[in-house]
């Protein structure tokens, strides 16, 4: 792997991940396909490009000319791998990478084990054998560390969604509060006929879940509409590697995001409107009528 420097649309320049790769390289890595032209051939400066190196940096396209390292080289295909940070990398021939780099040997080599195989002898046979200096580990757990800078921003927008759900609590508290003050005749009312003071809690908790599940749908479209915006617009959000290269991922909305949505509008609703319902159920009739 290179990280040579190459302009952008915008005329910065960034360091981009260059992966020297075998012709085969597209058997291998199986959630990657050609969307445009076709695969490099060996040996001829041949290099194809990513969905996000073709949207960000100049002379990227199909038959078009990009220089890095010491010639320039000869786009013939985009690939698409989902999304991923491959978007962000050009792909070319090792050799052609080697000679230009003038350095030999290999940073990373990426196994596909056959279904059944044994993975952890697989494992062990490379870590015991002392012709290589090589460690091996699933490719989820390599990724996973060099996005470990990648877990502090995730804590950080934890911890801010903490923060503003509790202000959300306290806005619900308010609320309902409120609702609890301009509703004391009519719970009164209800107290009166014969409705018992479960029902009554039930009655204001359920209106403050139906109040946070409806802020839960309102939030899940805002955010589907940045997320269409941040993908079509910007092509995706940036961010720096370890490799000081910059990576372009797409941005989704995942199931287990909606569920922990709906988690923290479940607890605001429940903690919004649990006091002030308890607060109406325990009014005594007497009371409640004089109010009103």
């Amino acid at each position: 792997m290179n990280q040579p420097f190459i302009r952008t649309r915008a005329g910065g320049r960034e360091n981009v991940l260059v992966r020297g790769v075998e012709p085969t390289a597209l058997a291998v890595h199986r959630a990657v396909r050609l969307v445009e032209g076709r695969m490099f051939r060996p040996n001829l400066g041949e290099v194809v490009v990513g969905r996000g190196t073709l949207a960000r940096y100049r002379g990227a396209g199909v038959g078009s000319q990009i220089e890095f390292g010491r010639r320039r080289w000869t786009v013939v295909g985009v690939f698409d791998s989902g999304g991923t940070a491959f978007d962000s990398e050009i792909w070319a021939d090792v050799n052609d990478v080697q000679n230009d780099t003038r350095r030999d040997g290999y940073s990373g080599v990426r196994l596909q084990l056959d279904s059944g195989a044994d993975r952890y002898a697989v494992v062990q046979r490379i870590a015991s054998d002392g012709r290589f200096t090589l460690e091996a580990k699933p490719e989820a757990a390599y990724y996973r560390e060099q996005a470990d800078n990648a877990n502090a921003l995730y804590l950080l927008v934890l911890t801010l969604a903490v923060v503003m759900a509790t202000g959300a609590v306290f806005g619900a508290l308010n609320t309902m509060y409120a609702a609890v003050a301009s509703r004391t005749a009519e719970i009164g009312t209800l107290r009166a006929l014969g409705f018992g003071r479960g029902a009554i809690l039930v009655s204001f908790l359920s209106e403050s879940l139906l109040l946070a599940g409806a802020g839960l749908i309102v939030g899940m479209g805002l955010a589907a509409i940045a997320v269409l915006a941040i993908n079509t617009l910007l092509s995706g959000v940036q961010f720096s590697m370890m490799t000081f290269s910059v990576a372009t991922v797409l941005l989704r909305l995942s199931p287990g995001g909606a569920l922990l949505g709906g988690l923290f509008a479940g607890a605001i609703g429940v903690l919004g409107g649990l006091a002030p319902a308890w607060r109406a159920a325990h009014l005594r009739v007497v009371d409640a009528l004089h109010r009103a």
